[in-house]
């Protein structure tokens, strides 16, 4: 009889501490969002972050199977009209994207608005090699059913783990409208008030991506209680979290430069108790993973094979047309800025992407020649050898003409350098100190 008391005391004990102290799950979301096809920074002329092989090491370093790895949307451009290659350029380029992703070991993805810069269909057969899915729930198909996964779960920590994804509805050019073709992008709201229940149904956590531009987000996530975490693309943010309605809420950053983690501590039912958010910087001294470099590596490789800087549709030269004929045209006249020119960096331009072998990769090759995808400008090293390099009309305009019908801008606005010394490619870059260091912007 005593033996017997002491169990029962003991097991009453145990029920006591147990509800007092209940188990505590810990589990980490980490995430990338705004992308825009960026396998490698390119370094122009700065340290910068990013990268996938080096995205693929960090993440190793915590991955575990509490862990989970998903990103917002507009995983392959970063806008529709900054397009620059050939539609093969970027169908190889999407390719390379997603077998690196696939080896990075993403469990989820969002599709952006920019994501269908080269059309829907283009899109879609991007993703068929996905070994995750990429979610909508809210993108329908010509006779109205979902065109991608709508929702997704998978499971982590001890807990189901629902995944949705909700483009945003207004469409709001006709470039936009016109690369959807036969898809539609019904309202979010509608679409959440769809899913969320029978979501929420099979899931502990109900975690949602959010690729919003004008639909306001407070006012969605506060419509739809169901949402316990939402992870925001297109608008960049700088990582923090905060509460909105019953939801936690992260935005995402640009460019792979950083990776966001997002710490959660749950109850058994995946309530959420408390939360912790960072960004995690993706820097140069990480050693890149070797299985995903060879997909970068692979990726430039069919590049230089396939020259695809050359195979893009160049505008023909019209007669009376701007055209551009080379810094050796303006030396005659402008002895003095010829020469100062030829001393900095610009001169020698081309150079660096001959060196590195980016010679004709067209996003590379656009900032380091004259004119290109312009008529009468740069086509290729072998047809215009004499417009590589950054010249006097990357700056002052094509010179066809001067100086005796046309007149040169003189002094180079900001916003001339900015198209190429921005913050994704020259994040240091500072003009007031550029126009003073390079001693060149302004013709006499």
């Amino acid at each position: 009889m005593k033996i017997f008391l002491v169990i029962m005391l003991a097991a009453c004990l145990s029920c006591s501490l147990s509800s007092v102290n209940p188990r505590k799950i810990t589990l980490s979301i980490f995430h990338t969002g705004n992308v825009a096809g960026e396998l490698e920074r390119c370094g122009c002329s700065e340290k910068q972050l990013g990268g996938v092989a080096r995205r693929k090491t960090l993440y190793d370093r915590y991955r575990s199977d509490q862990t989970l790895l998903l990103d917002s949307g507009d995983v392959f451009f970063g806008s529709f009209h900054d397009l620059v290659g050939s539609r093969a350029f970027y169908a190889v380029k999407t390719a390379a994207m997603v077998r690196a992703m696939n080896k990075i070991g993403y469990d989820a993805a969002a599709v952006g608005d920019y994501d269908f810069a080269e059309g829907a269909g283009f899109l879609m057969e991007g993703v068929k090699k996905a070994g995750f899915p990429f979610l909508c729930a809210n993108l329908l198909g010509p006779q109205g059913d979902p065109a991608l996964v709508p929702f997704h779960v998978i499971h982590r920590g001890g807990l189901s783990v629902g995944l949705v994804a909700f483009l945003d509805a207004h469409v709001v050019t006709e470039r936009y409208r016109s690369s959807l073709g036969d898809l539609r992008i019904a309202d979010p709201f509608d679409a959440a008030k769809r899913v969320l229940p029978e979501l929420q149904r099979q899931s502990d956590l109900v975690v949602a991506l959010l690729h919003f531009n004008l639909t306001d987000i407070d006012t969605f996530l506060k419509a739809n209680p169901e949402i316990d975490v939402a992870l925001v693309g297109h608008h960049v943010g700088a990582g923090t979290a905060r509460k909105v309605g019953n939801a936690v809420v992260v935005s995402d950053g640009e460019l792979g430069k950083k990776l966001g983690r997002l710490t959660l501590q749950l109850d058994e039912e995946g309530r959420i108790l408390s939360y912790d958010a960072t960004m995690i910087p993706v820097a140069e001294e990480i050693k890149g993973d070797r299985e995903v470099q060879k997909e970068v590596t692979s990726f430039n490789r069919q590049v230089r094979q396939k020259k695809f800087s050359e195979d893009v549709f160049f505008l023909p030269p019209e007669k009376d047309s701007q055209t551009y004929i080379g810094a050796e045209a303006c030396a005659p006249c402008h002895p003095v800025i010829y020469q100062r020119w030829s001393n900095t960096p610009h001169a020698y331009a081309f150079n660096s992407l001959t060196e590195k072998g980016n010679e004709y990769n067209p996003e590379c090759v656009v900032c380091h020649v004259v004119g290109y995808r312009a008529r009468g400008g740069f086509t290729g090293i072998a047809k215009t050898p004499y417009l590589s390099h950054v010249q006097c009309e990357s700056c002052h305009g094509a010179g066809a003409g001067h100086p005796r019908t046309k007149s040169m801008k003189a002094r180079v606005p900001e916003e001339t350098c900015r198209k190429c010394h921005n913050d994704k490619h020259s994040p240091a870059f500072d003009y007031p100190t550029y126009l003073v260091i390079s001693n060149q912007c302004t013709l006499s």
